[in-house]
């Protein structure tokens, strides 16, 4: 049995997504996981809800207080170890690096670090994390690595990571990919976002968008242009019933339509969407006003849908060295 603590360098590197998916995996190779995060971040952390969404977690009893009592964390997490070949711990950006150590100090836990890749990202700064725990670090994870930056962080940042970091029995044990299903936003949070209402029959509100295709702006037919990508909004002015068509009928998954200027598409529209099971999304906003409210979506976008689960789950099993982090 083990206890696997997971810090990382800032919010929004990947923590959550890593925990439940590498729950995920080691539930698919017949292991028994516990997961569970002892502190919040602030009053909102929606995370207890996810973890209980996507991996049906019992969150119950979790301990959400700061600043943390590092004893009644460890007595937690071997309540959960002795029913579980492997307990993954959630750590928390708001606790002190302190605080953190003790937390892991108490569970007699190995440490991973998640560090959340930007072009800004060193060597130094991601050693600095998990140096504090001196003989507990397992290992470092670098997530969210940017299509162009591959050749760049395999070449220069992986190296000078793992020539320091093997001094001191650790080392980088995956890279992963940006993903674009991991930046996605379901329908019903893309309505949220743009204030708009869904009009016509109930449809699957909870299809995650991937792709935003603006109607109108492409000389190619309709059909190819939206073929392009799957999983995609189109976003049409409501009067334009040619370019509305082409998206729901292109080849692929249009996951919802966005039309624009508080006009409601024609019937002939609208029953081909119920047919495709494609709601219809209706905002106030023209078309370049909506584009530009858009602008901000990604900053919603959560590790909250089955589909982001098994996808990062795919992409661990790909690219972490699983043995060594779980020897």
């Amino acid at each position: 049995m083990s206890i696997l603590y997971v810090v990382s360098d800032r919010r929004g590197a990947g923590k959550t997504a890593l925990c439940a998916s590498l729950a995920n995996l080691l539930r698919a190779q017949s292991k028994s996981v516990a997961v569970f995060k002892p502190v919040a971040n602030g009053d909102s952390d929606p995370d207890a809800s996810i973890y209980a969404a996507l991996l049906g977690a019992d969150t119950r009893g979790w301990h959400l207080n700061n600043p943390a009592d590092a004893d009644e964390i460890a007595g937690i997490a071997r309540r959960l170890d002795a029913d579980n070949d492997i307990v993954i711990v959630e750590a928390s950006n708001s606790l002190t690096t302190e605080q953190s150590f003790r937390i892991a100090d108490a569970m007699d836990a190995r440490v991973l670090v998640v560090a959340g890749y930007t072009a800004s990202l060193s060597s130094g700064a991601v050693l600095a994390v998990g140096a504090p725990y001196g003989s507990r670090l397992a290992g470092y994870i670098i997530n969210g690595v940017t299509r162009y930056m591959g050749t760049e962080t395999r070449s220069n940042l992986i190296p000078a990571i793992s020539s320091q970091a093997s001094t001191r029995g650790a080392r980088v044990l995956g890279v992963i990919p940006e993903d674009r299903r991991l930046l996605g936003v379901s329908a019903e949070q893309l309505a949220a976002h743009l204030d708009g209402e869904f009009i016509g029959e109930e449809s699957d509100t909870d299809g995650l968008v991937e792709y935003l295709m603006v109607g109108g702006l492409s000389l190619d037919p309709g059909e190819y242009y939206y073929g392009i990508h799957d999983n995609r909004a189109a976003i049409v002015r409501g009067d334009r019933p040619d370019l509305q068509m082409s998206a729901l009928t292109a080849p692929g998954r249009t996951a919802c339509l966005v039309a624009t200027g508080g006009i409601v598409p024609i019937e002939y529209v609208r029953y081909e969407a119920e047919q495709e099971e494609t709601p219809i999304i209706l905002v106030e906003s023209d078309t370049l006003d909506t584009m530009a409210k858009l602008d901000t979506l990604l900053d919603s976008s959560r590790f909250d849908h089955p589909s982001k689960l098994r996808r990062f789950t795919e992409l661990l099993s790909e690219r972490l060295d699983l043995q060594a982090l779980l020897p």
